[in-house]
């Protein structure tokens, strides 16, 4: 019967010995959990971004295109088009170093730059409002203003490049991408600025 519990043991350990290993080895590099919270970002993969990241809900929300977002009578599509140049974007992981139990992740992004383009379509606009009151006292200006402005964002081609810094936190055998100002203003600057312009 002892002969028997020896070997026993023998593979407990070596299975608590592998269990161990395997532990270690979910220590994930800070790059590539960087690399799959950006791709999660940008497929609006809520669940990823949960799992990777303490990015609240409010922050997701904000650069979703939403059914209340649609404008009814206008191109919906073009909207659609609009809204993802104007929030979106690609990236490009840099460097990265290790600090104890914090991590920085140095990456470049590249955005639409939508300032001349939508400055262009305030002067097209005007043009067609004013076409508008020359034909009719009582014109829809937000169904004449507001698909020049969508299609002169949704054309754009100029884009710009910001590096920004990403901290990461480990917890437990993880590293977790924490909440990040730089990157959320980054990313609804276009919106701003566009507001900015309809003012």
């Amino acid at each position: 019967m002892k002969q028997r519990i020896v070997p026993i043991f023998f593979c407990l350990i070596l299975l608590l010995v592998s269990g161990c290993q395997t532990k270690q080895e979910e220590v994930t590099d800070p790059k590539e959990i960087a690399q799959q919270f950006l791709t999660a970002l940008q497929n609006n993969d809520e669940t990823t971004i949960e799992l990777l990241s303490q990015w609240d809900e409010h922050s997701m929300e904000a650069l979703q295109f939403q059914p209340e977002d649609v404008m009814y009578g206008l191109n919906e599509q073009l909207q659609k088009d609009a809204h993802d140049v104007m929030f979106g974007f690609s990236f490009k992981v840099v460097s990265s170093r290790i600090e104890e139990n914090n991590a920085y992740v140095d990456v470049l992004f590249t955005t639409k730059d939508i300032l001349s383009s939508i400055q262009e379509a305030k002067k097209v606009a005007k043009k067609k409002v004013q076409q508008a009151f020359d034909k009719n006292d009582n014109p829809n200006i937000e169904k004449i203003v507001l698909p020049v402005f969508y299609e002169a964002i949704a054309n754009t081609s100029k884009t710009k490049e910001t590096l920004i810094t990403l901290a990461l936190q480990k917890q437990e055998q993880s590293w977790i991408v924490q909440p990040n100002n730089n990157l959320e203003l980054l990313l609804i600057k276009n919106q701003e600025i566009l507001l900015e312009t309809l003012e």
